[in-house]
């Protein structure tokens, strides 16, 4: 009789080390799955600089889904934040860089037009980063605008006329 009491103890002594790794490890997986897929992974990764974030390769990727689904919208008007060369700058499937790599059936299949006020998604772009400014006086410090489509906001993409309403003089980008 005392063996078999033994031998129902034997079970009991709890869970094993491996378990307990493997309940840990499940916990961590789930929690880096969670604030990945809400907050975006490059919120967990880009501490590490294991996980790259955008790409010029994956903007082309995301280009030729869009051309071939016809998303005009995606195409048009979604800027991807990348760095080149490093540094930062937004990007949309007109880049010439990006059409360069897109497949060749794709290459300047959807046209981009003009939005409500009259602007290219590249210009309507550069409005919103120069609104996105803080500065001092009514007029914002535009010496820190990041490039869109490899080009300068002020010179490049808004004519001059724009950036004296738009941007302080005394702080325009060389």
């Amino acid at each position: 009789m005392r063996i078999k009491r033994e031998m129902g103890r034997k079970g009991q002594e709890g869970m094993s080390l491996g378990t307990l790794l493997l309940v840990i490890l499940g916990v961590v997986i789930l929690v880096v799955l969670i604030v990945g897929f809400t907050k975006g992974f490059d919120f967990i990764f880009e501490k590490f600089n294991l996980l790259p974030g955008q790409s010029l390769q994956t903007v082309v990727e995301s280009c030729n889904i869009a051309g071939e689904l016809k998303l005009s919208a995606d195409y048009c008007s979604e800027f991807k934040q990348i760095k080149v060369d490093g540094k930062t700058e937004y990007l949309n499937c007109e880049d010439s860089r990006v059409q360069q790599n897109m497949k060749q059936e794709l290459r300047g299949e959807i046209k981009c037009d003009m939005d409500a006020n009259n602007l290219k998604p590249e210009a309507a772009k550069c409005v919103k980063l120069i609104e996105s400014v803080k500065g001092e006086t009514g007029k914002k410090d535009c010496s820190k605008l990041l490039r869109v489509n490899g080009k300068r906001c002020i010179g490049d993409i808004l004519i001059p006329d724009d950036k004296d309403e738009l941007c302080d003089q005394t702080k325009l980008p060389k």
